[in-house]
């Protein structure tokens, strides 16, 4: 029996434990979680740590295939700029591609992930996920704007599915965005998704200009996809966000994660809480203010009880994929509670993953892996800037 002791236990299905105490077996697996206070006998044998311990992180957005990307990118010139220098620089050589791969996935491990909601365009990642000690749910994600090749769209994608599950991994169809796929080509991903019961998640308005096409099909957009040469001339616009362009579209039973969020209203999160199940909607602060120098309004979105959860985007938007770093950018702009950053970065994202019954909290029989959080404020219960995580088990 191994006994974790720290200034604060975080189970996060439950408060914060002052001087709790943490029961797990060699494996990890959680056997009970103490609170000295309320406890009538000794315990002995305890490795007793400084700061915070959590259950395993869990990245619901990366785009691991983009690590050769760091401090590649121009910062601050905003999405439309973002894409089209990504597109660039993205093809070199493929052992530089790989080795950074490997890269990531051993940081993002050593530094508290147990688990990764990533983006493909590629199979280039999916050997060294194969191998990975990280649980990987691997969305292949598809653009398409001309419905009339929305099938062969999928069977592409249905050829990189088969490759990744040969490979023993789990990957599921997904589009890239309400803007960047034909009508015909959502409702085949979101078919598909419903056929499996899978998880989707959406690149969700990033940037002003989804609105001004959603809208009156102006702005950048349109330009971005002329570069591309693909033909929206079918495209017609609604005049409605693309959430409720394309809401009845979306199969209630499918775990849905909207990311990014930076332009999202209240009106469209009042709909998606009263009118959509199973949304999720994931932050990444960091690539947030790297790609548009702006953040959504989150405290609107706690206010109404949306379930959050938090990514890292890719190493071309961020310089850490590190999901420490994206909880204290969230508290020092917002000044969000601790307990509520570690169900974002936990249990949340365990839930939107179907991977709650084994991680996200600190809950007997579940093996969620186990995070030392150093350098913290102890007495105000918060990160500081010099706070680090550190993978246990």
């Amino acid at each position: 029996m191994l006994k974790y002791k720290a200034d604060i236990l975080f189970p996060v299905n439950s408060p914060p434990v002052p001087d709790g105490i943490l029961l797990t077996d060699d494996a990890g697996k959680i056997h009970d979680v103490l609170n000295p206070a309320k406890t009538d006998y000794e315990i002995t044998d305890v490795l007793s740590l400084n700061g915070f311990l959590c259950p395993g992180f869990i990245n619901t957005h990366a785009h691991t295939e983009l690590s050769h990307l760091r401090n590649q990118v121009s910062p601050s010139k905003g999405l439309n700029s973002f894409i089209l220098e990504i597109q660039d620089k993205r093809n070199i050589n493929h052992e530089i591609i790989l080795e950074n791969i490997r890269k990531s996935d051993e940081t993002l491990r050593e530094e508290g992930v147990v688990a990764v909601t990533d983006i493909c365009n590629t199979g280039i990642s999916f050997n060294i996920k194969a191998q990975s000690k990280l649980y990987y749910h691997n969305l292949i994600e598809l653009f398409g704007s001309d419905p009339k090749y929305a099938k062969q769209i999928c069977n592409r994608a249905s050829d990189l599915l088969n490759e990744a599950e040969n490979l023993g991994l789990n990957a599921s169809l997904t589009p890239h965005s309400f803007y960047a796929v034909s009508s015909a080509l959502l409702k085949l991903i979101l078919n598909h998704a419903a056929s499996e019961n899978s998880i989707i998640s959406l690149h969700h308005l990033e940037s002003q200009e989804e609105i001004s096409y959603f809208y009156n099909k102006t702005g950048t957009v349109v330009s971005r996809m002329d570069c591309f040469n693909v033909d929206i001339s079918g495209f017609k616009p609604s005049g409605k966000t693309p959430l409720l362009t394309y809401a009845h579209f979306l199969p209630p039973y499918v775990n849905k994660l909207l990311v990014h969020n930076t332009y999202v209203t209240e009106n469209d999160v009042r709909f998606a809480q009263n009118e959509l199940p199973n949304v999720w909607w994931c932050l990444c602060p960091n690539s947030n203010l790297f790609i548009e120098s702006g953040l959504p309004d989150i405290p609107m979105l706690i206010n109404n009880n949306c379930k959050l959860t938090v990514g890292t985007d890719s190493l071309a938007s961020n310089t850490r994929l590190n999901i420490l770093f994206e909880l204290f950018t969230l508290q020092k702009v917002f000044n969000i509670s601790t307990q509520k950053l570690l169900e974002m970065a936990t249990l949340n994202g365990a839930q939107f993953m179907k991977l709650d019954s084994l991680l996200g909290s600190f809950e007997k029989n579940k093996t969620p892996g186990i995070v030392h959080i150093t350098n913290t404020d102890t007495l105000n219960i918060r990160l500081t800037e010099n706070s680090e995580a550190y993978r246990l088990l």
